[in-house]
């Protein structure tokens, strides 16, 4: 039976996994507002989950009280624990976790700036929309300072990383930022553009594993480096188009189609070069992921073409074949 602290941890990653699948939908118009809401509710979980754990699983820890007049009128001296309509007890918000956590130095104080940011545009969302492209960028800047921070605080409080789940944090569609606001942003825009930028301008440890933004810019690199972000390419035609070098190409495709073939073949004890095998291979190399197509004429839909492979496209097969 799992304790209540794991129950809050696992309810919080789940939020923020749901955050970043929220966000990592281009179509969806209300990205944005929607990581930010459920990147909060993933906060309050973690801290939760945190103030469980140092206090033996003690669920009273959570709940908010308050002083109750008797009978008599005067103040009772005792504090119940506040309800709600229904019955049910009210625990701590987020900003009340943050603050006692930022006080204790339980937590870095870009890791409180972050989260009362986060807070300030989630709240405003309801007063404005967040179409322009000031506000867009500024709020991917935010967030991924947000899983930076998040993730983090994840490996340090519980020895659990966002890796285990496989997934991409923040796709890679990122939009240019004019150098001074144009005539369609609003004034409650506005203000909480400069409110964001007054804040960041305190994030200036660069040693520091927590921000409250992170700069972005795009830069292709292989690294070993676990804090690394990872990108992937994107069939969204509103992200910014990048030429990759053939060099490159080779370096994120190496596997050509024998040489796929060759480790298979070592991999499986029931693997066979047949119908099977190619329909599984053809399936997986039109996922960018797994499978890029190199024409002769790169211009010419109808060069001669030759299929290459990254590493990721083998664990595919082990759905499929028996391990050695």
């Amino acid at each position: 039976m799992k304790s209540r602290a794991r129950e809050f941890l696992d309810r919080s990653i789940a939020a923020m996994l749901a955050a970043i699948e929220a966000y990592n939908k281009p179509s969806a118009h209300y990205r944005a507002e929607s990581f930010a809401i459920l990147a909060i509710n993933a906060w309050e979980l973690l801290f939760k989950a945190k103030m469980l754990h140092d206090n033996g699983n003690n669920i009273r820890v959570l709940y908010c009280y308050e002083s109750r007049q008797g009978k008599s009128g005067k103040i009772k001296k005792s504090k119940n624990v506040k309800r709600t309509p229904s019955g049910a007890p009210f625990t701590h918000s987020v900003e009340y976790l943050t603050k006692v956590f930022s006080d204790k130095k339980i937590v870095h104080s870009s890791v409180r700036d972050n989260i009362l940011l986060l807070l300030e545009f989630r709240n405003a969302s309801i007063h404005f929309y967040s179409q322009t492209l000031e506000l867009r960028q500024r709020i991917q800047e935010l967030g991924m300072a947000t899983l930076k921070n998040y993730v983090n605080l994840l490996n340090d409080w519980f020895d659990k990383r966002l890796s285990e789940y496989d997934i991409f944090l923040i796709p890679l569609a990122f939009v240019n930022v004019p150098s001074q606001y144009d005539s369609t942003v609003t004034q409650e825009e506005r203000a909480f553009l400069e409110h964001l930028l007054t804040i960041s301008k305190t994030d200036s440890d660069p040693d520091s594993p927590f921000s409250v933004t992170v700069n972005i810019q795009v830069k292709f690199a292989r690294t070993k480096d676990p804090e690394a972000f990872r990108v992937a390419l994107s069939p969204d035609e509103e992200a910014i188009p990048i030429v990759l070098s053939e060099e490159q190409i080779r370096d994120k495709y190496p596997l050509s189609y024998g040489e796929l073939t060759k480790r298979l073949c070592g991999r499986y004890r029931d693997f066979k070069q047949d119908t099977k095998y190619h329909s599984v291979r053809k399936k997986l190399q039109e996922n960018p992921r797994f499978g890029h197509i190199r024409r002769l004429d790169p211009s010419n839909p109808k060069s001669n073409a030759k299929p290459f492979f990254s590493e990721a496209i083998i664990p595919e097969f082990d759905k499929h074949y028996t391990l050695v």
